[in-house]
């Protein structure tokens, strides 16, 4: 918590505002780390799958 107070206070925040800009960091913080745990599940899943290259018929 100190380092977000050091960082409100180092960019100016006001007050009131600081309560917003933490919740609309929070929220970010989770729509981008499921974005990219569902990317990085996709490609593993991709690339776990048997490519048909190199493959005689």
């Amino acid at each position: 918590m100190f380092v977000f107070l050091v960082i409100m206070s180092s960019f100016k925040v006001p007050r009131e505002a600081q309560q917003k800009a933490l919740l609309i960091g929070i929220v970010f913080a989770l729509v981008a780390r499921t974005g990219f745990i569902l990317r990085g599940a996709a490609l593993i899943e991709r690339s776990s799958k048997p490519s048909s290259c190199g493959r005689r018929r």
